[in-house]
């Protein structure tokens, strides 16, 4: 299935290029914008239509991204977004860990890697550097959890969902668990969802950190 990007940005001539670039020499399908707004993305399938929305840090700067986060709850688990253009800083890649976000992509990055990063996010899996993955799960490791709350989540999880739990916190993306449990990954994607809700979390990153805190 042709992947649909949605680049919100202002448009201009390197916008334009890497539009062209995406859509003519990797086959994805392009759109370009200037908002992000809730009535656009509701026109895609959320189960049927393969997209990823692109917000370029250049033309609007993560502020304005974390704000229409926290004013729309969900809303970066329903869309998958990634950050485009953005600077090396681990407060910025922490933050959109935090929010739920797919992944960053830095304003140095060639087009080779924003490809092979925008092909990853589309198998499910998430595009941050190696580093300041490891630096987020240092910090949120540190972070104290009660214990009897760390005994309740655990118990009210299936025997199999524990075991997608640890797929998932080996680095495994959910095409990866559907062919190690022979399910279908629409069932992956269920028993995740089952999963976040359990444990509170919101997404794949916060779900690896209360595995390693919790699952023997």
């Amino acid at each position: 299935m042709k992947l649909h990007l949605i680049l919100i940005s202002r448009s201009n001539l390197q916008n334009d290029i890497l539009s062209r670039v995406l859509s003519d020499t990797y086959g994805y399908s392009t759109d370009c914008s200037r908002n992000l707004s809730l009535i656009e993305l509701s026109a895609f399938d959320r189960e049927k239509d393969n997209y990823l929305v692109l917000w370029d840090c250049h033309s609007n700067g993560e502020e304005q991204l974390w704000d229409i986060i926290s004013e729309r709850a969900a809303f970066s688990s329903t869309h998958p977004i990634a950050l485009l253009n953005a600077c090396r800083d681990f407060a910025i890649e922490k933050k959109a860990m935090n929010h739920g976000l797919k992944g960053v992509f830095y304003e140095d990055d060639d087009l080779s890697t924003v490809v092979k990063g925008i092909e990853a996010i589309r198998n499910k899996e998430l595009w941050y550097s190696r580093k300041s993955l490891s630096n987020y799960l240092l910090s949120a490791s540190a972070r104290k959890i009660e214990p009897h709350q760390q005994n309740d989540d655990a118990l009210r999880l299936s025997s199999r969902e524990k075991e997608i739990l640890r797929h998932l916190t080996a680095g495994a993306s959910n095409k990866d668990i559907a062919e190690k449990m022979c399910i279908s990954h629409y069932t992956v994607k269920s028993h995740l969802a089952n999963i976040y809700r359990k444990i509170s979390v919101s997404n794949r990153i916060q779900a690896t950190i209360w595995s390693s805190k919790h699952l023997d």
